[in-house]
């Protein structure tokens, strides 16, 4: 019941928003938000997403490229996937060591308000799936207020999440460590990913979602899993 109030809460705000700057994709954005209820995650359509950034403060740091791919019924559909360059305001300094991409890169990238909306049209009527979710949605906020004048109701899916969980059945306190995608993904035996590129940990993430729930003993629901951002 109070997931329901902050939802239909947080939804309420950004249409007041529209009324002050009419936007299609979010408003069609905001008609299609899946429910959360009991439904399998099994049957659900997720969009898998990953951010680079030039640092980790959404309020000083940038985003770089976005990176994202379409899980239907826990299939990967790459298709569907899409990764982004972000113009940046400056440079992106010493971060291009972790993501590789340079200001030379970023020339002709495209405009982070252009980005968002592409991406709210990939993200309609799916939940959205992230790694350490916090992280990448805290700067999804930042940019959507930049670029449509509110936050918006973001219905996500952690995998960091799912497997800390998992690890705390049999040892609480779990080292941060563990839990980051790689690590995870090592557990369930899947491949080396190339990691701190956009695209590769989208799908990366959606990997590990999927060895998740084949390791499971019992049915993953979406008011299990889901989380309001």
């Amino acid at each position: 019941m109070w997931f329901q109030f902050r939802l239909q809460r947080q939804i309420a705000k950004a249409r007041r928003a529209l009324h002050k700057a009419p936007n299609p994709s979010v408003s069609d954005y905001l008609d299609a938000l899946p429910k959360v209820d009991d439904q399998p995650l099994s049957l659900s359509n997720i969009l898998a997403l990953d951010l680079e950034l030039t640092g980790l403060d959404p309020k000083r740091h940038q985003i770089v490229s976005v990176g994202h791919v379409a899980v239907d019924n826990l299939a990967i559909s790459l298709g569907s996937a899409q990764q982004h360059l972000i113009q940046v305001d400056g440079s992106v300094g010493d971060s291009a060591v972790i993501h590789h991409l340079t200001d030379a890169d970023l020339a002709s990238a495209r405009p982070l308000c252009d980005a968002m909306d592409d991406l709210l049209q990939a993200l309609c009527g799916r939940m959205l799936l992230c790694h350490h979710a916090p992280l990448d949605t805290a700067f999804l906020q930042q940019a959507f207020i930049a670029c449509f004048g509110t936050r918006l109701p973001l219905l996500v899916i952690d995998t960091q999440q799912i497997e800390k969980r998992r690890q705390e059945r049999t040892a609480p306190n779990v080292p941060l460590h563990r839990l980051r995608l790689h690590h995870c993904r090592q557990h369930y035996e899947l491949p080396l990913s190339s990691g701190h590129q956009a695209l590769g940990d989208a799908i990366a993430c959606a990997e590990l979602l999927m060895a998740q729930q084949a390791h499971q003993t019992s049915v993953s629901r979406l008011n299990d899993v889901v989380q309001l951002a």
